[in-house]
């Protein structure tokens, strides 16, 4: 798990924000997974991680409509829609709560809403602007409390699953290793 984490952190000082993003969004899903028993996750315990690990930032409301910043549903229409079609649109993503679309930034303002509605005639979906920096980093002190807490006291499906992650190998095995 640690080398995972470390990989979005390296990615963000590389400024490999697609592969940062891509990572990070996959860690509510990683962490809900490992602390079922059956090692399984579905949009509603991932959208139950987020809310509960990021709630504190996220779920705060935009006094502009009454909203939470960003739902844990939202941020797993986000996921779906950037790791099977890398768009930014969830338009038509069902785990949607407020926002139609995202604005992934890589400088500049983080979680500003546009609203949506026609000007002009045109139509413009009502849009979120992240920052990819500071999202990245909230998830990866998410993940990290998670973690500690998974480790003093955690469901014991968690902590016992955290030792079995995916490891990437640097040496070539030995014949005895496989």
């Amino acid at each position: 798990m640690g080398d995972f984490l470390e990989a979005i952190a390296i990615a963000l000082k590389s400024r490999n924000w697609y592969a940062a993003l891509a990572l990070a969004l996959t860690i509510p899903d990683v962490c809900a997974a490992l602390e079922a028993p059956n090692r399984r996750t579905n949009g509603e315990k991932y959208a139950a991680w987020f809310d509960e690990y990021l709630g504190a930032i996220y779920g705060q409301v935009n006094p502009d409509f009454d909203e939470p910043c960003l739902t844990g549903g939202d941020c797993y229409a986000l996921r779906c829609a950037v790791l099977h079609q890398t768009s930014d649109d969830v338009s038509e993503q069902r785990a949607r709560r407020i926002f139609e679309r995202f604005r992934i930034q890589a400088i500049g303002p983080h979680l500003r809403h546009v609203i949506g509605g026609r000007i002009d005639g045109q139509y413009t979906p009502l849009t979120i602007i992240i920052g990819v920096r500071p999202f990245c980093e909230d998830m990866l002190t998410a993940a990290r409390r998670w973690y500690v807490q998974q480790l003093t006291g955690g469901t014991a499906a968690g902590f016992g699953m955290i030792f079995k992650t995916l490891q990437i190998h640097t040496q070539e095995p030995e014949i005895d290793d496989l």
